[in-house]
C-alpha cells in the first residue's frame, strides 16, 4: 500500500483525435531507430544529482514531460 493516493483514471475524458484539432501526424515523429544527439544542458548534471540524492533519502521523484519532447525523440 502506497502512502500516495492512486490516480483516478475514471476522471479522464477521452476524445477522438479528429475532435481535438491536432495537427500532428505520424510522419512528423522521429522513428524509434533514428540516430540522435545526446541531450546536453548546463543544468542537467545538477538535476541528475538532485534525483540521486532524493532517492537515496527515500524521497519520491516525479517526472512530468509533455508529448512534444517525446515527438522530438528526447
Amino acid at each position: 500500500m502506497s502512502r500516495y493516493l492512486q490516480f483516478d483514471r475514471a476522471q479522464i475524458a477521452l476524445r477522438n483525435l479528429s475532435e481535438r484539432g491536432c495537427e500532428l501526424s505520424a510522419r512528423d515523429c522521429k522513428s524509434l531507430d533514428a540516430p540522435f544527439a545526446r541531450y546536453a544542458h548546463p543544468e542537467f548534471g545538477e538535476l541528475e544529482q538532485s534525483i540521486r540524492v532524493a532517492r537515496q533519502q527515500g524521497r519520491p521523484v516525479i517526472l512530468m514531460m509533455g508529448a512534444h519532447a517525446l515527438k522530438l525523440g528526447l
